[in-house]
């Protein structure tokens, strides 16, 4: 068994404390709470938000389907306001640290609304809708469904939300993300696209203007933004999880580009309006 402090490469960041367990027979890995160790194969979905469950074929769906029942893929966009009447709109609300709070944000966040709190705002549309794109660009979207399309990974965000008289709520149905008032504490699941295999040209146009999550000059990008959450001070618990082994550096450097662990117990979001 190795015991092993992990702070990642990834400049400035500890990601979380954990025991990293390695079994001489099998070459399994186990993290415990905090970090999810999983398969390296694109669009698997392993990690604590699906059980395990195997991806779909992804196949082509018609945008006016999209009303249709849950997808196993499914996904969430950000919408510059608010979602059409033919995609199911979902809110996630965080009660943030209250003692000299932090919260700030710039540039475009769409429909988000950023002040002592955060609420976001996401639609769902179909995953297989999305692909790498060519240009090799990571980006990310909410995960929606039991696994992520295929061509994407998993990775999720737990935000130590405020302790005292904490508010969080959501609607609509925001599985595999959770958000709970006791334990104070919200969990987001990303998935992740990158490299350029099956990969498409441009986003895919839903009929209404939205962003996704992505680093900062993101080459199909129309405006760049950022949300800055503050979360709880007193013995922080925020963590991250990915579905592949984290040291593997270019997948895990390329997730904290886009959902990242700040300073002084706070994480930042990075956006882009693609449509």
């Amino acid at each position: 068994m190795l015991s092993l402090n992990k702070t990642l490469g990834h400049v400035g960041i500890a990601l979380c404390n954990t025991t990293f367990a390695l079994s001489l027979l099998g070459a399994a890995a186990l993290m415990t709470p905090g970090c999810v160790a999983g398969t390296d194969e694109p669009g698997d979905g392993a990690d604590e938000l699906g059980d395990g469950l195997d991806i779909g074929s992804g196949e082509a769906e018609d945008v006016g389907e999209a009303e249709s029942a849950l997808g196993v893929n499914d996904v969430g966009v950000i919408p510059a306001s608010a979602c059409p009447s033919n995609f199911d709109q979902i809110t996630i609300f965080m009660d943030d640290e209250d003692t000299s709070n932090g919260n700030d944000h710039a540039g475009w966040i769409g429909a988000t609304q950023s002040d002592s709190n955060t609420r976001f705002v996401f639609c769902r549309v179909p995953g297989s809708f999305f692909k790498p794109l060519d240009s090799g660009e990571p980006y990310a979207v909410l995960r929606l469904g039991s696994a992520c399309p295929a061509g994407s990974e998993a990775f999720s965000r737990t935000f130590d939300n405020e302790d005292t008289s904490n508010s969080n709520s959501s609607t609509g149905n925001i599985f595999p993300n959770t958000s709970t008032q006791s334990p104070s504490k919200t969990t987001l699941g990303f998935c992740l696209f990158r490299g350029s295999a099956g990969a498409m040209i441009g986003f895919p146009n839903l009929g209404f203007s939205y962003g996704i999550l992505a680093r900062a000059h993101l080459s199909d990008s129309r405006a760049d933004g950022w949300i800055m959450t503050d979360d709880e001070d007193t013995s922080n618990a925020n963590g991250m999880s990915f579905s592949w082994m984290p040291f593997d550096w270019a997948k895990t450097n390329d997730a904290l580009d886009i959902v990242s662990d700040e300073a002084d117990s706070k994480t930042r979001l990075r956006t882009a309006r693609v449509k």
